[in-house]
């Protein structure tokens, strides 16, 4: 796998691997191109996996991905560990997906607290939620234009039940579209997501200038839709 590969800080990349049977399986590498500059990202399987011919290369609109075939042995890949390598120097984050020759599937998210990951043979539901919660949060704290946003939510409701229900709506948000991104089920080019967010911010500055004695709007009444939906870009 070639040292070269870069990643966006705020892209996650795609770790997919598939046993196909006899110890053999099937990688995906997919990683955003845009990314930070001479910060190599790539995957790094036990010693025991060895690759299996030439991978396979190719540009996917603003990915590149790339494809090849290893053999880790008879006893496949639960116990072993995966990683990712060069994931503190591109302040990237990792989506890890691994179905074993039996169906079963067990996902992670790597980084740079957690850049490795010990395939089990069973996965936990609450583990993976809180991986996909956390590289949502991730996202939106390294991001200045998700911080203003916030701001002014927490400027706009002074209920905190409802302040926590509206900013869990918008980490869910971001946490699907990340997902979908780096799955490859959606591609939005940045120039519209970057107008969606500065149009976000808006609409929150308009909603934050009304009158305070007028009539509560659709939006102040259920903040979390707009949340959710602004979470999404």
């Amino acid at each position: 796998m070639p040292r070269t590969v870069a990643a966006h800080a705020l892209a996650p990349s795609l770790f997919q691997v598939r046993e196909t049977g006899s110890g053999r399986a099937e990688v995906l590498w997919r990683t955003p191109v845009v990314g930070v500059p001479d910060a190599a990202l790539r995957p790094v399987f036990p010693p025991d996996c060895r690759p299996l011919g030439q991978p396979s290369v190719r540009r996917a609109e603003a990915a590149l991905v790339v494809r090849w075939e290893i053999d880790c042995g008879p006893p496949g890949l639960v116990g072993k560990t995966l990683a990712a390598e060069g994931i503190a120097d591109s302040r990237a984050s990792v989506l890890m997906l691994v179905t074993l020759r039996d169906g079963r599937s067990v996902r992670a998210v790597l980084t740079a607290e957690r850049p490795s990951f010990l395939v089990p043979e069973r996965e936990s539901r609450i583990e993976v939620a809180r991986s996909y919660s956390l590289l949502g949060i991730e996202h939106i704290l390294t991001g200045p234009d998700h911080l203003l946003f916030v701001l002014g939510l927490l400027l706009l409701i002074a209920e905190w039940r409802l302040l926590l229900w509206t900013l869990t709506s918008f980490t869910l948000g971001h946490s699907v579209t990340l997902s979908l991104a780096a799955l490859g089920f959606v591609h939005v080019p940045p120039g519209p997501v970057e107008v969606g967010i500065a149009a976000s911010i808006v609409v929150l500055g308009v909603e934050l200038a009304r009158d305070p004695a007028a009539s509560p709007s659709r939006l102040q009444r259920r903040p979390w839709g707009m949340a959710a939906t602004f979470g999404l870009l």
